[in-house]
């Protein structure tokens, strides 16, 4: 196999897509984080955390950063009627206040 062959496969394959996925709110994929020295996730409502994580995402050559958030109850764990709790003790949502 020559090189120019070994050139031609190379530039055959589909490049490699990378994301970034971050929830808008401390610590939702991530219990227990806030124990760890350099966690940062209480400094989610500052610019300044999102500027470093969209510089970090740039230097590691990442395609895209996803800020996913929650707007709306989960009302399956024992029906629409649970929602009521939810809202009222303010327990999941909005999850990043």
């Amino acid at each position: 196999m020559t090189n120019d062959t070994k050139r031609q496969k190379r530039s055959d394959r589909k490049p490699l897509i990378l994301n970034f996925f971050e929830h808008a709110g401390p610590s939702q994929m991530k219990p227990g984080i806030f124990a760890h020295p350099k966690d940062e996730s209480t400094t989610y409502k500052d610019i300044e955390y999102w500027i470093k994580l969209a510089k970090l995402a740039e230097r590691g050559k990442i395609n895209s950063l996803f800020i996913g958030d929650t707007l709306s109850p989960y009302d399956v764990y024992e029906g629409p009627e649970s929602v009521k709790n939810t809202a009222i003790n303010a327990v999941q949502f909005p999850t990043n206040e």
